[in-house]
């Protein structure tokens, strides 16, 4: 079995990388929070105490994206382009910048599919793209 990043998570590794923020997409900090509910599991840790950590950890990380909003608008208008009709975000949103294709709704899953070739991320049905 071959696993392939979504257009979502391909934006946000690149807007992450932008922003310096390399524990967003690199597997320290998921490794260090399986670390740490593995050390609730065994008593080593309390429950509170670690999720208190992780809020305060993630939320001092957000507040480091939120000046850098722009740079994820960017991303993700690189990765996808807007659905016709859709309405716009503020200030213009995603206006559809997108160098991956169109955009097309998988008919088994509703999930967006993106790119040439219409692949849906969810259920890996090919969708002719429209638009």
């Amino acid at each position: 079995m071959q696993f392939f990043p979504t257009p979502l998570g391909e934006a946000l590794v690149f807007a992450f990388k932008e922003m310096g923020l390399d524990a967003f997409w690199q597997p320290y900090q998921r490794a260090a929070t399986e670390r740490q509910v593995a050390a609730i599991a065994s008593g080593a840790a309390q429950r509170g105490a670690v999720v208190a950590a992780a809020v305060a950890d993630y939320e001092a990380n957000f507040g480091r994206v939120l000046p850098q909003q722009a740079v994820l608008e960017r991303a993700l208008s690189h990765f996808f382009t807007r659905v016709a009709g859709a309405p716009e975000g503020p200030g213009g949103g995603m206006g559809g910048g997108g160098g991956a294709g169109g955009v097309t709704q998988c008919p088994r899953c509703r999930q967006m599919a993106r790119g040439p070739n219409g692949l849906c991320s969810c259920c890996g049905r090919i969708t002719p793209v429209r638009g």
